[in-house]
């Protein structure tokens, strides 16, 4: 789940965080190899940001930073984390972030 619903154009440094469950069970990630969150403006092209741990990945959390151009469009965003472990890649459910214009 993202902790955030609602950011603003041009934002940057706003932290998105997603938990990764297999069902209701939060999913230990710990021995993840490779782990990005995925955005995605409706009609715009996908953007891939390098995600890393919260913690350990024990606790199934992982995060991104917002930099420049990431939230160029006043949109509704989808937002999926991607996982690669030793035993498969998994991809979470998709969220949605509202990105406001400005004045």
């Amino acid at each position: 789940m993202a902790t955030l619903e609602q950011a603003q154009v041009n934002d940057i440094g706003t932290i998105i965080t997603l938990t990764v469950y297999d069902g209701s069970e939060v999913v230990d990630i710990s021995s993840a190899t490779s782990m990005q969150i995925r955005l995605k403006p409706k009609n715009g092209l996908r953007i891939d940001k390098t995600a890393t741990f919260v913690t350990d990945g024990v606790d199934g959390k992982i995060e991104c930073v917002v930099s420049t151009n990431d939230f160029a469009v006043g949109a509704v965003y989808s937002v999926q984390g991607y996982i690669v472990m030793p035993s498969g890649t998994w991809h979470t459910s998709i969220k949605e972030i509202t990105v406001n214009k400005n004045l």
